[in-house]
């Protein structure tokens, strides 16, 4: 999930073998010289968000059904709506402040290392 654009967002994922994976963000197309944004997501309530994470993880929860836990990792404004959404929350840098200011609870991070680290812990992850 994200508030970018997916032609990068892809690129990046690809690079690091990880094209398999879903994605819910905005679409940029090259047109002109120009970059021509589509917002696909529908926000229900929000007015803030292009791609509103909080009501991405609203409606995930609401398919998945009780048991399934929503862990979200962030780290800046567009982040915000998610905060109060997921059950575990990793944030660092604007999401770090909001969630202080907010107090909303959440797990500090530098790398993925530690929310690996944390998961396992939580008994979300299983060590390989």
């Amino acid at each position: 999930m994200s508030e970018g654009l997916d032609f990068y967002i892809h690129y990046i994922l690809d690079r690091h073998n990880l094209g398999h994976l879903q994605l819910l963000c905005n679409r940029g197309y090259l047109e002109n010289n120009h970059i021509r944004i589509e917002f696909p997501y529908k926000n229900r309530s929000c007015r803030r968000c292009g791609n509103c994470k909080g009501e991405r993880i609203a409606e995930y929860r609401a398919k998945q059904g009780a048991g399934w836990p929503t862990v979200f990792v962030g780290d800046g404004y567009s982040d915000a709506c998610a905060a109060r959404e997921a059950d575990v929350l990793f944030a660092k840098n604007d999401l770090e402040e909001y969630c202080q200011r907010e107090k909303i609870r959440y797990n500090v991070y530098t790398g993925f290392s530690e929310i690996a680290a944390r998961m396992i812990e939580l008994g979300l992850l299983v060590e390989t």
